[in-house]
């Protein structure tokens, strides 16, 4: 149909292609000589212009620090004011009173931003007025996180102090080398921890959500990391070393075993000797009777033999 036509009319459009051609102008230069000579500058004259440089490179600098302390401090306004309005968890440990307060702050920052004064205020005025804010906006916020965060490092602390207790209860069969005079002092340490939790526990809840906290959880982390450390320690007692049986230059063990075998060996050199000595009982020098029955055997042979 018209539709299809009209398809292949555009596709039929041809789009020239154009490349990019470079040309070279070339044009003579007229030199001439000037009659004023250009004068080498003096020391003095050097150092001079060293030190406008500096001066401007450093009121350069000052301006542009002061802006972005400016700049800052208004961000931070917008942002701020943004938080405490919208975020909910630092509601739960503000009241309605210090929301305000703050906000009202805020505005009164952003007001004198745009006065003459503030217009020209210097960098340090800038980040007082900064700091000021911030402190009280990070309070909310530091609350607002260890409403949640110092509940988990007791907790995970009550399990180390379980799970430690009932180690420590085992090494009297599995680490004898470990004595009572080293496991002592460390449990009296884990329980001194458990009574630190335990007292910092009730502070807190004597506490309103918006006061400030009885105790951090980086306390927490602290007093657990010098119990840890001491564990470990203790745990890693090694056990004394038992020495193996040596050996002597033929390769045969010393010491109980190659006692036996040698005993064994010369129980049975000893039989042996008791039964050659017996051998040669039997064939020892013989009886006077012996020696007489043969001695007439003798005389006959002679006597028949003369005959």
């Amino acid at each position: 149909g018209k539709e299809d036509e009209e398809e292949d009319d555009k596709e039929e459009v041809y789009i020239p292609q154009y490349r990019e051609r470079k040309r070279k102008f070339k044009h003579d230069l007229l030199v001439s000589e000037s009659d004023n000579p250009i004068v080498q500058m003096t020391n003095a004259e050097i150092l001079a212009s060293k030190g406008k440089l500096e001066k401007l490179h450093a009121k350069d600098q000052a301006k542009r620090e002061t802006e972005a302390a400016k700049s800052n401090l208004e961000a931070y306004i917008y942002s701020s004011r943004s938080k405490v309005r919208q975020d909910e968890d630092i509601e739960k440990v503000t009241t309605e009173e210090q929301r305000e307060s703050h906000l009202q702050s805020l505005e009164d920052a952003e007001d004198w931003l745009y006065t003459d004064e503030g217009e020209n205020a210097n960098k340090t005025t800038y980040e007082t007025k900064h700091k000021g804010l911030k402190d009280v906006s990070d309070a909310f916020i530091f609350r607002a996180q260890e409403s949640s965060v110092r509940p988990e490092s007791v907790k995970y602390a009550k399990k180390w102090i379980a799970d430690t207790r009932k180690t420590i209860g085992t090494w009297k069969d599995k680490k004898k080398h470990i004595f009572a005079n080293e496991t002592e002092p460390l449990l009296q340490d884990i329980a001194d921890l458990e009574s630190f939790l335990e007292e910092k526990e009730k502070e807190q809840e004597a506490k309103e959500a918006h006061e400030d906290a009885a105790f951090t959880s980086k306390e927490v982390k602290s007093e657990l990391s010098k119990r840890m450390t001491k564990y470990k320690k203790v745990k890693s007692k090694p056990a004394p070393k038992v020495e193996k049986p040596k050996t002597n230059s033929t390769g045969n063990a010393t010491g109980k075993n190659s006692t036996k075998k040698n005993s064994k060996k010369d129980k049975k050199k000893g039989e042996e000797t008791t039964a050659a000595d017996e051998e040669s009982e039997n064939t020892s020098t013989p009886t006077k009777e012996e020696e007489d029955k043969e001695g007439g055997g003798r005389g006959e042979e002679a006597t028949s033999s003369e005959e």
